[in-house]
C-alpha cells in the first residue's frame, strides 16, 4: 500500500509596493504542489502547474484579500498586472483563500504568489519545504535529516509539524485566554462571597419577620422559598445588567478571539448559568439557617 505525499516549496520574498492597496504587499515564490500540501483552497481559477515554471511564462495567483482590493467589481482572472516599476507583467490565473501568516489573532495580509523557477538563492529569502503525508512524523523526520545530510552535512535544517507551528502561533492568544480565565474565576469567587454575605445580612435582618411567620404557621419550606425568591430577584436583575454590559464590551475583545464570534449566545448562556448556580449555592446556607430559626428566639430578636 502506497502513501500519498503532497509536497510544496515556499520561498518568502521581500514586501513590494502595490498600487491600489495603499501599502506594501507580501509575496511568495511557490511550487505547484504548495497549495494542495497546505490545504489552501483555490477560490477562482487554478493553482500553478509545471508549465508555469517555464521561462517566459509569468503567472500569478492573488490572495482573496488582494483580489478584492485590486479588482473590487470585476473578475481578476486573465488580468495583466505587475508589482513595482521594473517587474514583469503577469497574468492572473487564480485567486487563493486568505492565510493568517502574521498570526492567528491578526488580520490576513494582502499577498500574491508566483511560481518558483529555481532562481538564485540570494534573490530570495527563507525557504520552506512542506510535506503532507499520513506517514509517522518521527519516521519522516529521520528520513528528511538523512536525505539533507547526504546533500550537504553542514546545511542547518529545522523540521516541525504543522501542529507544532500552530501551537507556537497560538502561544500569545493562549496566554491571554488563560489570564482572562483566571480573572474570570476570581470574579466568580468574589461574586459568590459577596452574594453569601449579602444574603446572610438580609436573612439576619428578617429574623423577626421569619419568627412571626413561623409563629403564624409558616413551614420551613415556605421560609426557604421566601429567602430563595428574594435571592432570585436580585440575582436575575444583576444577570440582566451583566448581559447588557457584556454585549457592549464584547467588541473590545474581538482582537483576542480566533474563529469565535465575540457575541456567542451559547458561551453567554453558559456563563450566565454558571453565575446563577454559584449565586444559589451561595444562598443555600443562609436559606437553610432561616429554616431552622426558633420562633420564640426570633420574636425576642432585636
Amino acid at each position: 500500500m502506497h502513501s500519498t505525499i503532497h509536497a510544496g516549496i515556499e520561498i518568502e520574498g521581500r514586501p513590494r509596493f502595490a498600487e491600489g492597496t495603499g501599502g506594501m504587499v507580501a509575496w511568495r515564490a511557490v511550487t505547484p504542489g504548495y497549495f494542495s500540501a497546505l490545504g489552501i483552497a483555490i477560490l477562482r481559477g487554478r493553482a500553478f502547474e509545471e508549465d508555469d515554471r517555464v521561462p517566459g511564462r509569468n503567472s500569478i495567483i492573488l490572495s482573496d484579500f488582494l483580489a478584492r482590493e485590486l479588482f473590487p467589481s470585476e473578475n481578476p482572472l486573465g488580468k495583466s498586472m505587475r508589482f513595482g516599476l521594473t517587474g514583469p507583467w503577469r497574468t492572473v490565473v487564480g485567486v487563493a483563500a486568505d492565510v493568517k501568516n502574521a498570526g492567528l489573532d491578526a488580520q490576513a495580509d494582502p499577498e500574491f504568489y508566483v511560481p518558483w523557477k529555481n532562481e538564485p538563492p540570494q534573490y530570495l529569502g527563507s525557504a520552506y519545504l512542506i510535506l503532507r503525508t499520513p506517514l509517522n512524523p518521527q519516521t519522516l523526520e529521520k528520513w528528511m535529516h538523512s536525505e539533507t545530510a547526504s546533500l550537504d552535512p553542514t546545511l542547518p535544517v529545522k523540521i516541525e509539524t504543522m501542529s507544532q507551528r500552530v501551537w507556537k502561533l497560538a502561544a500569545r492568544p493562549r496566554f491571554n485566554a488563560v489570564l482572562l480565565s483566571i480573572f474570570a474565576a476570581m470574579g466568580v469567587l468574589l461574586a459568590v462571597i459577596g452574594i453569601y454575605g449579602v444574603v446572610g445580612f438580609l436573612v439576619a435582618r428578617q429574623t423577626r419577620e421569619i419568627g412571626v411567620r413561623m409563629a403564624l404557621g409558616a413551614t420551613p419550606g415556605a421560609i426557604w422559598k421566601m429567602v430563595m425568591a428574594s435571592v432570585a430577584r436580585w440575582t436575575l436583575a444583576g444577570a440582566l445588567l451583566g448581559l447588557l454590559g457584556s454585549w457592549f464590551a464584547s467588541q473590545f475583545l474581538q482582537s483576542l478571539l480566533f474563529q469565535v464570534p465575540a457575541r456567542d449566545p451559547w458561551s453567554t448562556g453558559v456563563a450566565c448559568a454558571v453565575l446563577l448556580v454559584a449565586a444559589f449555592l451561595a444562598a443555600w446556607i443562609p436559606a437553610g439557617r432561616a429554616m431552622r430559626v426558633d420562633p420564640m428566639v426570633a420574636l425576642r430578636y432585636e
